[in-house]
């Protein structure tokens, strides 16, 4: 039986794409991710994540897709529960892709099943029916959805990095992070716009003056 997790990175973040990634092993190999050293990317540092990241992706099949920055406000704009519909297209895609028995998604919804439900429902316009399986902190839970994030989060930063290395260090793109709100509100006086790299419908830049 094949299992792929699946997770993402970046979703509340003001800067950047969002990224999800799935990572797909035979049901007995999971406990082989752990060992390699995939868990929940916020536990590791940016080094610990890309060594694990390049394990896991010699011991796995993995995928993994960036959603730009002016996708998400797209969706958003439409209204905020878009934004699951969004992360959802992108797992129900990766699924797809990479084929697996059993797909375990670490779930934004406040219900679990009724997410696991969309993807299902997607997937079955695809002709495809996998068991979906969704469920609140996966990542934490699930080695195979642990792998999906460390691969998720190193992705997005490597997006990121790029970016970074055109305009200087714009921080963890994160609206709490002072080195982020720093960069965009410098951006703002010095050009009278935010940049594309930010997302335009996000809150932080309403109470901030920089819509």
């Amino acid at each position: 039986m094949i299992v792929a997790g699946l997770d993402e990175a970046g979703r509340g973040s003001l800067l950047g794409p969002l990224a999800v990634a799935a990572v797909a092993v035979r049901a007995e190999e999971q406990r082989r991710l752990r060992e390699l050293g995939a868990r929940d990317s916020k536990r590791l540092t940016p080094g610990a994540r890309r060594r694990v990241a390049g394990l896991v992706e010699r011991a796995a099949r993995w995928s993994a897709l960036l959603i730009p920055q002016w996708t998400v406000d797209a969706s958003t704009r439409a209204g905020g529960g878009n934004l699951n519909l969004l992360e959802a297209a992108a797992f129900a895609k990766l699924i797809a892709e990479l084929g697996p028995d059993v797909a375990i998604v670490d779930a934004p919804d406040p219900r679990p099943a009724r997410f696991g439900a969309l993807i299902s429902s997607m997937l079955e316009g695809m002709g495809r029916s996998p068991r979906v399986v969704a469920r609140h902190r996966a990542d934490a839970t699930y080695p195979v959805v642990g792998a999906a994030s460390v691969i998720a989060k190193v992705v997005r930063d490597e997006g990121l990095a790029e970016w970074a290395g055109r305009y200087g260090y714009v921080g963890s793109g994160y609206p709490h992070d002072a080195r982020t709100l720093e960069f965009v509100e410098n951006w703002r006086r010095a050009w009278g716009d935010y940049p594309y790299i930010a997302r335009g419908t996000w809150s932080t830049l309403r109470r901030r003056g920089l819509e």
